[in-house]
């Protein structure tokens, strides 16, 4: 039978510390940087996954850049939009298991509604404005297959030479990214006001007008919505999906 040496007790120890060491000094200095590197405010990647809570109000503002076509006795293609938009949401208005919620995600989809505003010019120096209500479909945590949401309103602007009053629908899909939902690191977070919460989009949009008496009197655009907030930190995959960045 082999007799363990004394001598090499110290060694084995230190070795089983030196293992220890190595296996929660990664974590340990994680949970520094989520606390200590990040702002007070700041989103904590360590503890935020799964812990969505909606606000009661949501809003978000985007740029919007666009082109289409225009019906004059035929279509033809409409001069190209730029503009600007707002909206803010309440809810949950329901909330249920499935689309478009993330199969693999533990949160459920959502309903929200709300109001939006719109003030866009064409590169030819047409102008309107907009507004109205909205319905919104997405998820609570990860909208694995985006977000939804159509536009009901009306606007004032130039169709051509003459101004007119119009009816306006937007359908739009893409992304949804309110940070704000998640869970947060630093003192006095868990005291931080649940009633409101800003956030980002990216969003895919198609937009119909028709005027009352004006020419051209349908107006057909497609472009892009883009909060630019979306293009700052926390930048990941998952904030991309919708979910905790």
């Amino acid at each position: 039978m082999l007799n363990s040496s004394p001598a090499l007790a110290p060694a084995t120890t230190i070795l089983a510390g030196a293992v220890l060491l190595g296996t929660i000094s990664p974590r340990i200095a994680a949970a520094h940087e989520c606390d200590a590197a990040r702002g007070p405010l700041e989103i904590c990647p360590c503890d935020r996954y799964g812990n969505a809570i909606p606000r009661i109000a949501e809003s978000t503002t985007w740029v919007f850049a666009g082109g289409g076509l225009e019906e004059r006795r035929g279509f033809s293609p409409s001069p190209a939009i730029l503009g600007i938009g707002a909206e803010v949401t309440i809810g949950p208005l329901a909330r249920y298991r499935g689309f478009p919620s993330s199969a693999w995600d533990p949160g459920d989809a959502e309903v929200r509604a709300g109001v939006w505003a719109v003030g866009a010019t064409h590169f030819d120096g047409r102008t309107l404005v907009e507004g109205g209500v909205k319905a919104h479909l997405g998820a609570i945590n990860t909208a694995e297959w985006g977000t939804f949401d159509v536009r009901l309103g009306a606007g004032y602007g130039a169709f051509d030479a003459k101004k007119s009053p119009f009816f306006v629908t937007t359908f739009t899909w893409g992304v949804r990214s309110f940070q704000q939902r998640y869970g947060l690191c630093g003192p006095g977070s868990h005291n931080l006001p649940k009633a409101h919460g800003y956030g980002s989009v990216i969003r895919a949009f198609v937009t119909l007008r028709r005027a009352t008496n004006a020419e051209p009197n349908v107006e057909f655009t497609v472009g892009i919505e883009l909060s630019p907030t979306f293009l700052l930190p926390p930048y990941s995959w998952f904030r991309l999906g919708g979910g905790p960045a």
